[in-house]
């Protein structure tokens, strides 16, 4: 009874991949996943302590931010040798009532995130839900970045971790590797002067970043882009988009936290706008000098087959 147990616990919940050198395990949306034993943050008294101002009188958004521990854990496993068994919540212990209990606990989890990505998953076009079934099908070789060493995508990358804020400019930057879609760290500039974007085709050509402009709203600052081409996913999920989108991004400092929000428009190809957080902002944590937000970038040379991040997309399941 116990071996069909376990048996059934591990074919339920477990998936394992084989481990090489280079391999990426992407907790996505999961970065700086906290360790047992560290704080719970109290976001609301980093909240409310007082948000410095630059000598513009615009909030000062410069420095390292941080995924808050909240408390609900991270991408946890188990490692044999080269296998890495994986689950959410907290390590596979052996014990068949323990791993019982984390499987129905997991089941219920992945359960509810399927509802929560229903419900706010992009609303394409009629002509175009062939093609979006066709690319969910097998998204670990479809998705053009996580295997390639193509740009993460606007605005799946994300917030930024490291803001430099000065005057007529805002700098963000990415990491790359294990935390991001993106297999290397990457910055995007932001003009802040007022200018309008340039005109494609004439003085730009589209590209994966496209042509961000900023501006402040009150508090808030408003990142406007257009001019992508067309060979990013806006999101995780095989959700791609054309050389019309319109991606606007909103970063406001409350304290010592750091809200994020993204909103996508692609007249091409959804029939409305798409909400990234449906659900509010995400809320991130002011760092201090001593951490880390970026590792040592991966290799990214696709000419070289010990570095082409492509042959990772084939995980093997010994579960089956």
């Amino acid at each position: 009874m116990k071996t069909s147990l376990a048996s059934s616990v591990t074919r339920a919940v477990i998936f394992a991949i084989v481990c090489t050198p280079a391999l990426r395990v992407s907790a996505q949306n999961l970065p700086d996943n906290p360790k047992p034993g560290q704080p719970i943050d109290d976001m609301k008294a980093l909240a409310a302590k007082p948000t410095p101002k630059t000598a513009d009188g615009h909030p000062d958004l410069s420095g390292r931010w941080m995924v808050p521990n909240t408390g609900q854990g991270g991408l946890r496993g188990r490692v044999d040798g080269n296998v890495h068994e994986l689950i959410y919540g907290i390590p596979v212990t052996g014990d068949v009532s323990t791993d019982a209990a984390v499987s129905a606990e997991l089941i219920r989890k992945q359960e509810e995130r399927a509802k929560r990505a229903a419900a706010n998953a992009p609303a394409y076009k009629p002509e175009f839900q062939a093609k979006l079934a066709e690319v969910q099908k097998d998204t670990n070789h479809s998705d053009p970045t996580t295997y390639s060493c193509l740009q993460g995508g606007v605005p799946r990358m994300g917030a930024p971790r490291v803001i430099l804020q000065a005057p007529g400019q805002i700098v963000l930057l990415y990491p790359g590797g294990y935390e991001t879609p993106d297999p290397y760290s990457t910055y995007r500039a932001i003009p802040m002067d007022g200018r309008a974007h340039r005109v494609v085709g004439t003085d730009y050509d589209n590209n994966p970043m496209g042509d961000p402009v900023g501006h402040w709203e009150g508090d808030t600052l408003v990142i406007d882009t257009v001019g992508f081409d067309d060979s990013t996913w806006f999101a995780n999920g095989g959700y791609f988009h054309s050389d019309a989108m319109h991606v606007i991004e909103r970063i406001t400092r409350k304290g010592d936290t750091l809200e994020y929000s993204a909103t996508v428009e692609d007249p091409k190809m959804l029939i409305k706008p798409y909400n990234m957080n449906p659900n509010g902002p995400l809320v991130l944590k002011k760092g201090g000098a001593n951490d880390v937000v970026f590792n040592d970038d991966l290799p990214c040379d696709l000419s070289d087959s010990a570095h082409d991040f492509r042959v990772h997309a084939d995980r093997k399941d010994t579960t089956n």
